[in-house]
C-alpha cells in the first residue's frame, strides 16, 4: 500500500518546481520561437517598410479624391452654388452688411 501513495519523481519535481527551474524548461509544444539572424530581421523590415508604402501611397490617392471632390462638390441648400462660390458669396454678405451699418450711421 505504501508504493501505491508514493508520487512518481517526475510529478514531485513538477508539484515542487523553484523559479529558476521553471525558466529552464522548455515552451510548450507548438510555441517554439527561432531567434531571427541579422539578415531575417533585415528582410521582415523591408518587407514591413514596403506595406506601409504601399498604405501611405493609397491613402495619398484617396486625399487626392476627397480634394477633388470637395473642390467639386455643390451646395444644394445655396441653389447648386459651389462651395467655392458660397464662401464667395457669404464674404460679400458681408461687405454688404458692413457698407449697410456704415451708410445708416452717416443717415443719423
Amino acid at each position: 500500500m505504501a508504493s501505491s501513495s508514493r508520487i512518481p519523481i517526475d510529478q514531485e519535481e513538477e508539484n515542487h518546481s523553484s523559479p529558476s527551474r521553471e525558466r529552464s524548461r522548455s515552451p510548450p509544444a507548438g510555441i517554439y520561437h527561432h531567434p531571427q539572424t541579422p539578415e531575417q530581421i533585415a528582410e521582415m523590415e523591408r518587407e514591413e517598410n514596403d506595406v506601409l508604402r504601399a498604405q501611405n501611397e493609397r491613402l495619398l490617392k484617396e486625399n487626392m479624391l476627397m480634394k477633388k471632390i470637395l473642390e467639386n462638390a455643390k451646395c444644394l441648400a445655396c441653389w447648386g452654388l459651389s462651395i467655392e462660390d458660397v464662401e464667395k458669396h457669404k464674404h460679400s454678405l458681408e461687405q454688404l452688411k458692413l457698407e449697410n451699418a456704415q451708410l445708416k450711421d452717416k443717415a443719423s
